[in-house]
């Protein structure tokens, strides 16, 4: 099926496909962007438009198919797609995006567009986007360098709170397994527990979240708010299970 979708984007010009890759690069593609971003004939749009690539709502554009969408991408040679990240960053205003072509614009590790990232996830959570921040917290854990430990453990962290958040269940855990493993011992490791546990109980493996949540008082040393939030958790999900309810109490005191 993608084949047939690359055999039905070649017989289409080289200028229209240009513009079509920009198109699918782009979160939300207008006429405007692609014009400053491609410089290609209004031709080019119409012809996208009359072979049934492209729809046009106002200024918005929209692919009629999400696979024509990613064969408009897949065409590119990786050099060429970071080339094209690396034009459509130039022109796009929203942070978050231009944060996100900056990103796929680079190649292996690099601390200050992973910075940037951060930033833009941020804002992004804080308009209720937890898929969107999700997606940048990975991308800047992917240009995380190898020796930024500290930093890989806080994105990837981050990464699985905005998964869950935005209901990625999976994908939060698969994180948050990541997290713990790659966590060194003490309250890193703890924090990761901590976290994981929740999702846990979340999917009412609560005996298996207690099971984290006793490793996390381990790892606690003295950092007494994650030795009060494991001691919390524990109490709550012993009460949950009635089967030791003096323990749970401890646990609450």
């Amino acid at each position: 099926l993608h084949e047939l979708m690359r055999e039905r984007l070649s017989a289409l010009s080289g200028e229209t496909r240009d513009l079509l890759a920009a198109a699918a690069a782009l979160a939300a593609p207008t006429t405007s962007l692609l014009e400053a971003a491609t410089r290609a004939a209004p031709t080019a749009l119409r012809t996208a438009i009359d072979a049934g690539v492209l729809s046009l709502d106002g200024e918005r554009l929209r692919f009629t198919h999400p696979l024509l969408r990613s064969a408009a991408v897949a065409m590119l040679l990786p050099a060429e797609r970071r080339a094209l990240h690396g034009r459509l960053k130039t022109v796009v205003s929203d942070p978050e995006e231009r944060a996100r072509q900056l990103a796929l614009s680079v190649d292996g590790p690099h601390p200050a567009v992973a910075g940037s990232l951060d930033e833009a996830a941020r804002l992004a959570s804080l308009r209720g986007a937890s898929h969107a921040a999700a997606e940048l917290c990975e991308l800047a854990l992917r240009l995380t360098p190898p020796e930024a430990t500290d930093d890989a453990h806080y994105r990837r962290l981050r990464a699985a709170r905005h998964s869950w958040e935005a209901g990625d269940a999976d994908r939060a855990r698969d994180l948050g397994e990541e997290a713990v493993a790659a966590a060194p011992p003490g309250p890193p490791r703890a924090r990761a527990l901590l976290q994981l546990a929740a999702l846990l109980t979340f999917q009412a493996d609560v005996r298996a979240a207690n099971a984290l949540e006793r490793q996390a008082l381990k790892q606690a040393g003295d950092e007494l708010d994650i030795r009060a939030a494991a001691h919390g958790e524990l109490a709550v999900n012993l009460f949950l299970l009635r089967e030791s309810l003096a323990e749970a109490e401890e646990h609450a005191r």
